[in-house]
């Protein structure tokens, strides 16, 4: 064996390696500098050349991989490289997460003492973990962590007093004085005196108090503000004709349209920009925007037997009425009496009433209740679908038989009633080989306009129903010509549009079919809020006579059953005011053997149910929806407070949230069941927020394979109209994180980022994930280049295009970075500004094509969740006319809890 002699310290094959190891180096260890000693105090490595951190305690590292055994006062980390902040009597922090075990000093909150505490009264403390204030606001604050200003209109401690008669309407939230004076007849700082009849708001127009807002945080009252901007000042992009397909229009000129509501930029403090889009009015929005003209928008309105037709909201408080029966009150006719007003606390009544659902499901009628003979004679056998699944005699469809064919009037499909109306929906099985001409011919010879298709042609690999219509052009079924002339496709379900004519006629007709697309056989939907939606679309369709409504899924018993029962009760709750749901489906499974097929159906029926009855009040018709914001605006003279904050309170009572189709009230269990992923060791540090985490159900996974990382990254998926994962919600990165970020672009293919953030901010640890000062960065295995930089007046517009490292494959996407939303703004400063940002993402997404749109604040909440709810409320304003935002709000937070999280 060859050896080589080095001086001290030093090794190698040519002694020039220092190597600073404990004891001297034996000859045969010099050669591959090998310390086998250990190191001097200092040094790391396998040749003992590398020094500890300098922040390591007494410059103590572990000998391997460099790691320090403690850290300096005030420092955490592997290698003692970051601050602990804020902790209390200046204390240290735990080394591997930097948590402060003695708590925060006073002000501060959260388990590294990062976060600050609202307007907290007394000496400012709040919950080390909550952020909630000790001893309550100060005044003009409110809610637990007091971030949130008082509301329109009131001042104080507990935002208990309401404002004077201020001439901009509003006042400070914290002394009510009237910064702009006093309207003409009062005086006083407060302007308080000479109280009288306050003037109320024209019908041409009203204002736009703003400027409480401005001093508030983001809620649901900066949320209706844009709203109400938006259908009266949006930039028309694009308009909804027919379906699928788009047309642009220029606007008309309305120059004597009033009012343009020019006061409502100088109370949001925005000067007009040359770039910014001309003012709007109200008229333009309305025919152009949402496409619809005053003439031709439809009521949305319900007849009830008996009695002059009354709109939803008339209904809704028929429905409050407490004179209505108690829960469990006995019907004579079997079943539970449940007044609509008591339905919520009965479903959410925990796993008791949940059995007790599931109990009163195996009481149904079960089995055949009437003779099934004309479904097994032999000539019809061999058109039914599933054994014993077949149609009553008493009721069942009849055919007109084919000439010189009598056996051809048998279809498995039975007449059901409805609540007071007989005959309202054909049950019907999905179509097989040998009935599929008599599908259409039975559609035909009953006037059937709307057709409710609950199955997909296949699940899990089997056939559940042949397809009935051409994808394009026309096809013919027998002596029926079908003519497809629109479909328009969306997240849950899609509407086709038919033109139908029959051999020897001249006649021709329009048939609509409404096509659910998510739900599972003999299962249920992922939540009652995708059926409401989908029903109520069929529902405000129209008939242009009182024609049967032709329902099926696979057998026509399960999925068909629950969607008529839905059908059947809500008739029922709006006119008695309570709802009999077991009662009702006897009735159904007594005109059709096994109608509401498993209890899983049974118990989201109720379910489906009481979101019909809650998603009732809050939409609204374009045409409508001035009158409803400036009617918001309005005190409440029973509640002591403005109706738009009463509305708010509604949603927060929504505490429902639905954990493997079951309906849970016990928030406490949704860490187990829902977000443990974000919880796990691993994935703690990739948390911006500890209590803002990613259901495992919405989150999405990421699949480019990086060492190191694993599939987790604090994100949610939310639905758009046309895209089941059309929006991506997340944090702004972390330093640690960025390269998961970049996995999320690259993996869902993010066509548009949009960020709502500020690149720095004062104690955020942020992750910058594009080039700043070059054209190309790395992040991990991706390459990012910056192509172009354009700066526009409400925001930048970047060009970047990213690659994995050595693949050719390159993804094109713009991110856009809004400039007029600072850290210490409640909501945009230019509202019509920010739907100019929205006007330019959604232009871009036309261009590139239906892919996924990355939305981001510093929270991955607030900020970015306010973009997606005004997205979706906009998508829901071109293609259906009408403004949902408590709806809309209700779905996406079944995906981001903290969406709209205050008023």
């Amino acid at each position: 064996m060859f050896l080589v002699d080095c001086q001290d310290n030093m090794c190698g094959w040519t002694c020039d390696i220092v190597c600073h190891c404990d004891g001297p180096i034996a000859k045969q260890n010099i050669i591959d500098a090998y310390c086998p000693r250990g190191c001097k105090t200092g040094w790391w490595g396998h040749s003992c050349n590398n020094t500890c951190d300098s922040s390591c305690k007494e410059s103590t590292c572990n000998q391997t991989d460099g790691y320090c055994v403690e850290c300096a006062q005030g420092k955490w980390g592997h290698f003692c490289d970051n601050n602990c902040t804020s902790c209390l009597h200046g204390t240290g922090c735990e080394i591997s997460d930097g948590i402060c075990s003695a708590g925060c000093i006073t002000g501060i909150y959260g388990i590294r003492c990062g976060e600050q505490c609202g307007q907290c009264a007394a000496d400012g403390s709040c919950d080390r973990y909550t952020g909630a204030c000790i001893h309550g606001c100060q005044p003009g604050w409110q809610e637990d962590n007091c971030t949130i200003a008082c509301p329109l209109g009131w001042y104080g401690i507990n935002c208990s007093n309401t404002c004077g008669y201020c001439a901009d309407s509003t006042c400070d939230h914290i002394d009510g004085t009237c910064q702009f004076g006093c309207s003409e007849g009062y005086n006083g700082t407060k302007c308080s005196e000479r109280l009288q009849q306050k003037i109320p708001p024209t019908n041409d127009g009203f204002s736009v108090p703003t400027g409480a807002l401005i001093g508030g945080s983001l809620g649901a009252a900066g949320l209706i503000v844009i709203i109400a901007l938006a259908i009266i000042a949006a930039k028309r992009r694009s308009s909804a004709v027919r379906g699928h397909h788009y047309q642009s229009k220029e606007p008309e000129e309305h120059p004597s349209m009033q009012p343009t509501y020019e006061n409502v930029y100088s109370n949001l403090g925005t000067e007009r920009q040359s770039d910014l889009p001309v003012q709007r009015t109200d008229e333009y929005i309305i025919n152009n925007y949402a496409n619809i003209s005053r003439n031709e928008t439809e009521d949305i309105e319900m007849s009830i037997e008996g009695g002059t037709d009354r709109t939803l909201e008339s209904k809704a408080e028929i429905v409050h009425d407490n004179t209505y029966y108690n829960i469990g009150k006995c019907s004579q006719r079997g079943g539970r009496i449940i007044a609509i007003h008591d339905l919520s606390d009965y479903i959410a009544g925990g796993s008791h009433h949940l059995n007790a659902i599931e109990e009163e499901f195996q009481k149904l009628l079960s089995g055949p209740q009437h003779e099934m003979n004309v479904a097994l004679n032999p000539e019809n056998r061999q058109k039914n679908r599933y054994k014993g699944m077949y149609a009553y005699d008493k009721n069942r469809v009849i055919l007109e038989p084919l000439p010189d064919d009598p056996n051809t009037n048998y279809i498995n499909a039975s007449f059901i009633n409805g609540y007071k109306r007989d005959n309202a929906y054909i049950a019907a099985q999905g179509t097989i080989a040998t009935t599929l001409n008599d599908f259409w011919r039975m559609i035909w010879q009953y006037d059937v306009e709307k057709i409710v298709m609950l199955t997909g042609l296949t699940e899990q690999g089997k056939h559940k129903c042949l397809q009935y219509w051409p994808n394009d052009g026309s096809s013919a079924y027998g002596m029926i010509r079908v003519e497809i002339v629109d479909e328009d496709v969306c997240t849950e379900y899609v509407i086709r549009s038919f033109l139908i004519t029959k051999t020897g006629s001249k006649k021709q007709k329009t048939v609509n079919q409404f096509h659910f697309t998510s739900w599972p056989d003999r299962g249920v939907p992922e939540t009652p809020s995708s059926l409401v939606q989908f029903w109520k679309k069929v529902r405000h369709s129209g008939n242009s006579h009182d024609a049967p409504i032709l329902v099926h899924c696979s057998a026509g018993i399960g999925r068909t059953g629950t969607y008529i029962a839905l059908d059947y009760s809500f008739d029922e709750g709006i006119e008695q005011g309570w709802v009999n749901i077991f009662e009702c489906v006897n009735k159904l499974r007594g005109q059709r053997i096994g109608l509401v097929q498993t209890a899983e159906q049974y118990v989201y029926l109720h379910e489906v149910l009481l979101e019909a009855f809650k998603d009732m009040v809050g939409h609204v018709s374009a045409d409508d929806f001035q009158t409803y914001y400036t009617q918001m605006k309005s005190i409440d003279s029973g509640r002591k407070r403005i109706k738009l904050l009463a509305e708010f309170e509604k949603l927060q009572e929504d505490e429902y949230i639905y954990v493997g189709n079951r309906t849970m009230k016990d928030k406490s269990s949704e860490p187990k069941d829902e977000f443990l992923d974000g919880k796990l060791p691993e994935n703690k540090l990739k948390n911006r927020c500890y209590n803002i985490l990613p259901s495992e159900r919405y989150r999405p996974y990421l699949s480019t394979y990086v060492r190191g990382h694993n599939d987790y990254i604090n994100a949610v998926c939310l639905p758009t109209r046309k895209n089941r994962k059309g929006l991506l919600l997340t944090q702004m990165p972390l330093p640690d994180t960025v390269i998961d970020f970049w996995r999320l672009v690259y993996d869902y293919e993010v066509q548009s980022i949009v960020m709502l953030n500020e690149a720095k901010l004062s104690g955020e640890a942020i992750g910058v994930y594009w080039p700043e000062n070059d054209d190309t960065s790395r992040y991990g295995p991706f390459v990012v280049k910056k192509t172009s930089d354009i700066t526009k007046g409400t925001h930048i517009e970047r060009m970047l295009e990213v690659s994995k490292y050595g693949e050719e494959q390159t993804l094109s996407l713009k991110q856009f970075v809004c400039s007029i939303w600072k850290s210490n703004d409640s909501i945009p400063k230019s509202i019509d500004g920010f739907l100019n940002l929205i006007d330019d993402v959604d232009d871009w997404k036309r261009k590139s094509g239906e892919r996924p749109i990355l939305v981001h604040c510093i929270n991955g909440a607030e900020r970015s969740g306010l973009f997606c709810v005004l997205w979706c409320v906009l998508e829901k304003l071109k293609s259906d006319r009408e403004v949902a935002i408590r709806s809309v709000v209700r779905q996406l937070r079944t995906r981001r809890q903290q969406i709209i999280p205050n008023f």
